[in-house]
């Protein structure tokens, strides 16, 4: 009877723990980075007696954690690849809305400045007519200047935002490393709380949203991460250790950002950073928003040698040979941004042949 006792006894301790591992799975049915846990059991073997072995009754194996080491890396994947794209297009979308909006038109602009042109030519001696044509002119200049400068500001929107998120990854990097520090005490990952590895894998998450990372788990359950697909030099974590990501403007091409790995102790400049928030804003700046920027300035610097050309080939209100109409600012800045009028008086508008 004692024997049936115990092993009745067993059952039902074994029970409560499988209830409360249910319990604690519902309490944190909504806490993020919680990993479903499972009781699991094994026999109790008794003695052997003769020909004949007994059981005890049921003990507790382990709590362990439903956990899919590929799953989970191929879930990082994706996130990085979803956040980048996500990224790219609320970006695009800015830029859809600067050029979409009706009183940044530079299209409008030309046109009032040709109609101007056209009155011109059917009244050349008219006063009102040549300063109609030079006020539609400075609204030229100032419609591409103000879309320059819109461009200009989502360049240091995106360049602000980069900064930022490459801190929110050296945070996570630290936090991580904490978290490997307070792994030590145990060799076998199977040992350490189940709470800290959940708490593990959500910083890894959470890194894999910012960019993509390659991740080696030791034995213990420590992990090490890189930048990149693959295993490489450029460690953001290393065992207890980790390692800041910089980012800046190139100096001699400021449009463009370097990335420097450890950049207070022994630098390695990456080219890119693959993955994730911090590739999307890059991939934005370096195609979509370089491309607006460079049509633009096509477009300004066409505009200014078209009318120049004409202009310079005509005759203003005292017979004079005509000049220059517009000219830019500084070379060596961007033409749209640099687009100037050149003559302040009505009279210096070629019209004559």
């Amino acid at each position: 009877m004692a024997d049936l006792l115990s092993i009745g006894t067993s059952g039902i301790n074994i029970y409560r723990r499988s209830l409360a591992t249910t319990g604690n799975n519902i309490a944190n049915v909504d806490t993020v980075g919680y990993s479903r846990q499972t009781h699991e059991t094994q026999q109790a073997i008794g003695p052997t007696e003769g020909p004949i072995s007994m059981g005890t009754g049921v003990l507790t194996d382990a709590v362990r954690r439903a956990y899919d080491e590929y799953a989970t890396g191929a879930f990082r994947n994706s996130t990085s690849l979803l956040e980048q794209q996500d990224t790219l297009y609320t970006y695009a979308r800015k830029l859809e809305d600067i050029l979409g909006d009706k009183n940044m038109s530079i299209s409008s602009a030309i046109d009032r400045f040709f109609a101007a042109a056209q009155d011109l030519s059917v009244s050349p001696s008219s006063t009102s007519a040549r300063e109609s044509l030079l006020n539609e002119a400075v609204s030229v200049t100032e419609r591409f200047k103000s879309l320059s400068m819109q461009f200009e500001r989502l360049d240091d929107d995106s360049f602000v935002e980069s900064k930022v998120r490459a801190d929110e990854l050296n945070s996570l990097a630290k936090q991580l490393a904490r978290v490997n520090e307070l792994m030590l005490g145990k060799s076998d990952a199977d040992l350490q709380a189940n709470g800290l590895m959940d708490q593990r894998d959500k910083l890894l998450q959470d890194m894999s949203e910012l960019a993509t990372i390659s991740v080696e788990e030791t034995k213990s359950g420590r992990v090490n991460v890189s930048l990149g697909g693959s295993s490489s030099d450029f460690q953001l974590v290393n065992e207890e250790k980790s390692y800041e990501l910089g980012v800046s403007r190139i100096d001699n091409n400021p449009e463009r950002l370097a990335y420097t790995l450890d950049p207070y102790g022994s630098p390695k400049i990456l080219s890119s950073v693959s993955g994730g928030k911090i590739a999307g804003i890059e991939t934005f700046r370096n195609s979509a928003l370089k491309q607006a920027r460079d049509e633009l300035d096509s477009m300004a610097i066409a505009f200014m040698n078209s009318v120049n050309e004409v202009q310079q080939s005509g005759l203003d209100a005292v017979g004079n040979q005509g000049r220059s109409m517009f000219g830019l600012a500084d070379d060596s800045a961007r033409a749209s941004g640099q687009l100037q009028l050149l003559i302040s008086d009505g009279d210096s508008v070629a019209t004559g042949a």
